[in-house]
C-alpha cells in the first residue's frame, strides 16, 4: 500500500513538473545554433518560491492529511519551495492551488463531470488542471491509495 501511495504522489510531482514548464522557439530562419526562448508564463515553482499552496478538505481524513504532507515535503525537495496547506474553506479568489481530495473546490469546478468510474478500484485517482490550478482526487468510497 505505501509502494502504490508514494509512486502515485511521485506522479503528482513530476506531472505538476512537467505542467509548470514549457520551452519554445519562434519560427522563421533561426540559427540552429541559438537555443530556444523560455516562454515567459505561470510556473508552480520559480526560483525557489512559489505562490500555490497545497489545498486539503476542512474535515480531510487521514490519507488526504498524509498525501498533502508528502507532496509539499516533495515539492519542498526537489525545489526549495516551501508550499502552505491550508484548508477549503481559507480559499479566496485569485489563489493558486494543488487541491488534493475531496474540496469544495475541487466539487466546484468538476461537479459536472462523474466519478463513479473510480469507484471500487485500488488505486485509482483523477487528475486535472484548471484556470492554473491542479486537482487531485480519488473517490470517497475507494481504500485510499490512489
Amino acid at each position: 500500500m505505501k509502494k502504490i501511495f508514494v509512486k502515485t504522489l511521485s506522479c503528482l510531482a513530476v506531472a505538476s513538473f512537467l505542467i509548470s514548464c514549457s520551452v519554445s522557439s519562434r519560427g522563421g530562419d533561426k540559427k540552429s545554433n541559438q537555443e530556444p526562448e523560455i516562454i515567459q508564463g505561470k510556473y508552480i515553482v520559480n526560483n525557489s518560491r512559489t505562490d500555490y499552496s497545497i489545498v486539503i478538505p476542512k474535515d480531510a481524513n487521514k490519507n488526504e492529511r498524509m498525501a498533502a504532507d508528502t507532496v509539499t515535503t516533495y515539492l519542498n525537495k526537489s525545489t526549495g519551495a516551501k508550499f502552505g496547506v491550508i484548508k477549503d474553506t481559507d480559499v479566496t479568489s485569485g489563489m493558486h492551488y494543488i487541491s488534493v481530495g475531496n474540496t469544495t473546490v475541487f466539487q466546484r469546478q468538476f461537479s459536472d463531470v462523474s466519478m463513479d468510474k473510480l469507484d471500487g478500484k485500488i488505486s485509482s485517482y483523477f487528475i486535472s488542471t484548471k484556470s492554473d490550478n491542479i486537482y487531485v482526487y480519488s473517490h470517497p468510497n475507494e481504500r485510499g491509495e490512489g
